[in-house]
Parts: C-alpha cells; sequence; structure tokens
C-alpha cells in the first residue's frame, strides 16, 4: 500500500514559491542565501559560531549590548557564514554593500541596503540583474527583479535568496 503525505497549503505556497525562484536561477551567475535581522551588539556577536574564540570581556559583552546590528546568519552560497553589520544610527541613510565575501565596496559589490526601521530594509541591485527573494517569519514571500540602480523595500527578521547577473 503507498501512503501519501498530506500537502498543507502553506507549504504548498512556499513549494510554488521556491520552484518559482528556482526556475528563475538560471538566468543569473551567482546566487546566496542568508537570514538577515537586525539585533542588539550582544546579541550579535552571541551568534558568531565563532564566539569563544573572541574572547570578549563580560564588561565589553554588556557595553556591545547598547548598539543596534543587522545580523546575516545562516549563509549558503558566500563565502562567509555569519556576518554582523552596524546599524548607523547617526548616519540613518548611510547604505552598506555586500557581496559573497562580505561587506565591500560600492564597485566591487552585488548589492547594497539600508535599514529602513527595525521592520524594513532597503536592497538595491549594484549589478546588472538582481534577484531579491525574501521569506518573512510571518511566511510571507516578496520578490523583487531589479535592475544596476532600483531598489525595493523588504522585511527584515527574514530569510533571504539573493542572485545577480555580473
Amino acid at each position: 500500500m503507498t501512503r501519501v503525505a498530506a500537502v498543507r497549503p502553506t507549504n504548498m505556497k512556499k513549494l510554488a514559491f521556491a520552484l518559482a525562484f528556482a526556475a528563475a536561477l538560471p538566468a543569473l551567475a551567482n546566487t546566496y542565501k542568508f537570514h538577515l535581522k537586525v539585533t542588539d551588539g550582544k546579541t550579535g556577536l552571541r551568534a558568531n559560531p565563532q564566539f569563544a574564540d573572541l574572547k570578549l570581556s563580560p564588561k565589553q559583552l554588556e557595553d556591545a549590548k547598547q548598539n543596534r546590528v543587522m545580523l546575516f546568519s545562516n549563509a549558503e552560497g558566500a563565502h562567509w557564514h555569519y556576518l554582523m553589520l552596524s546599524w548607523m544610527e547617526s548616519h540613518p541613510d548611510a547604505e552598506q554593500t555586500l557581496n559573497d565575501h562580505g561587506a565591500a565596496s560600492a564597485a566591487d559589490s552585488d548589492f547594497g541596503l539600508v535599514p529602513l526601521s527595525t521592520k524594513t530594509v532597503r536592497m538595491r541591485c549594484l549589478r546588472e540583474q538582481c534577484t531579491f527573494a525574501a521569506t518573512a517569519a510571518n511566511g510571507t514571500h516578496t520578490e523583487a527583479k531589479l535592475r544596476k540602480g532600483e531598489t525595493k523595500e523588504l522585511p527584515l527578521d527574514a530569510d533571504f535568496v539573493v542572485g545577480f547577473k555580473r
């Protein structure tokens, strides 16, 4: 007797989204994934897979709690697995730029990002073409296909898939 597993509607949406996005990937030369959220510096430091090697004092750790950071974790397809960038509250429009090796100059980056709030981030394509797909914690999917220089607001605390053509 063959058993057939039931597929929940929310899982079907995720599966359809993943298949549609995967179909678009061959046209893009490079792809990587990560989770992006905003947190305090202490939490960000503790998320570092090599936290024990940092040898931070309790005071340094408590001081870091005062800073807000953007935490990139669980990366796949990039040369980094974990990345923490400052949230520059004194320069709210400051764009940080990244590539699959980490933070980079704008000329060498795949995309730029500006945190707009604790819930949204503005992503800017810095390559010929970019695709951003974000799955928020509540299951909402957002996808944006952008050309060089174009931007899109996307949710924070989300799983991202970034694909681009150099």
